[in-house]
């Protein structure tokens, strides 16, 4: 929730929902079109779709608002309609039957005379006993203006007049409404019990951080969001399942990858701290226990089998540095 009208609810677009489409490849079928948008980001249809979603889940009228070759929205405030994430009134299309935006925009203004405003309607309503065509707007649509309906727009704009409505400004992608000042910058930085924590502002540069993105955040200041990690691998998994190759489970077996897909080659390591061993020297931990089964849910477990403390061969055969390996060597005793 934001303090000013103009981006509240849907902030949310600045906040979670990163600026580009190179990850819209990995949405999930499985998943609601909402969930990916959050998980994969967009660009302006998808952002503009998504802030329509959290203001009507608030009780905000809204509406698209798109333009050539751009997708926006616009959205009620106590001072008038707005439009965010895109240029503004004058600049596209609503998809109504006012078609022109600043018609849309016009009636708008007008309605907050609801008294005044029942004019509008009664000369359309006798347009519409007399056949005219309907046509609810002076910048938009064909120019054969029954009489009418051209009655019902000199009404709307003398409306319009009386009340000396402006139009809000737009709110741009990045929320400019509400600029980020130095002290902003400063309380996302802050320093508490000896950490430091690096200022989002010190990422806004494009051409150096390339897909990390820096966003207004909704405990003041600025954060920043990294990317998810795409296909071509960028992180180090470690290789080796139970249906794997011995050989594959070694601490230098690595792959690399992002994370998406499935194959049956992927694992991980796990331990398990247990209880001091048993003084009788069975091999068990002190509570008896020789493995220890976890519940994952979705009726998945884990087993894990106890190993007596001893000194053991850390290391393998491997002397280079590869894509699925890693320098093995020298092997060494850890205890």
């Amino acid at each position: 929730l934001t303090s000013g009208y103009g981006w509240r609810y849907d902030g949310i677009v600045r906040s979670d929902v990163r600026y580009g489409s190179q990850h819209v490849k990995y949405d999930r079928p499985e998943l609601q079109k909402y969930q990916n948008i959050l998980m994969n980001g967009g660009v302006c249809g998808r952002r503009a779709l998504f802030g329509r979603f959290i203001l009507r889940a608030f009780g905000i009228p809204t509406t698209s608002r798109p333009s050539r070759g751009h997708g926006a929205l616009c959205h009620w405030t106590p001072n008038g309609w707005v439009v965010n994430l895109g240029p503004g009134w004058g600049s596209g299309y609503t998809i109504t039957r006012y078609g022109n935006d600043k018609d849309f925009l016009a009636t708008t203004k007008a309605r907050d005379d609801s008294v005044a405003y029942l004019k509008v309607k009664r000369a359309q309503w006798v347009g519409d006993v007399k056949g005219e065509r309907r046509i609810y707007g002076e910048t938009g649509g064909p120019k054969n203006l029954g009489f009418w309906y051209g009655v019902s727009l000199s009404i709307q704009r003398s409306i319009i007049n009386k009340l000396k409505k402006k139009a809000v400004n737009p709110l741009d992608a990045i929320g400019n409404d509400e600029p980020v000042t130095i002290a902003q910058r400063i309380v996302a930085s802050p320093v508490n019990d000896g950490v430091i924590l690096i200022p989002a502002a010190a990422y806004s540069n494009p051409k150096q951080t390339k897909e990390v993105h820096v966003m207004t955040s909704f405990r003041g200041g600025l954060q920043i969001y990294l990317p998810s990690f795409a296909s071509q691998g960028l992180t180090i998994m470690r290789g080796g399942t139970w249906k794997d190759n011995a050989d594959a489970c070694t601490s230098g077996h690595c792959m690399k990858s992002g994370g998406y897909g499935k194959y049956h080659n992927w694992g991980f390591r796990v331990a398990l701290s247990p209880d001091i061993e048993s003084p009788d020297g069975d091999g068990t931990c002190d509570s008896g226990l020789k493995m220890v089964e976890l519940d994952l849910g979705d009726d998945v477990t884990l087993e894990l089998v106890y190993i007596k403390p001893g000194t053991f061969v850390m290391g393998g055969e491997n002397t280079e540095d590869g894509r699925f390996l890693c320098v093995e060597v020298p092997k060494h005793e850890v205890q």
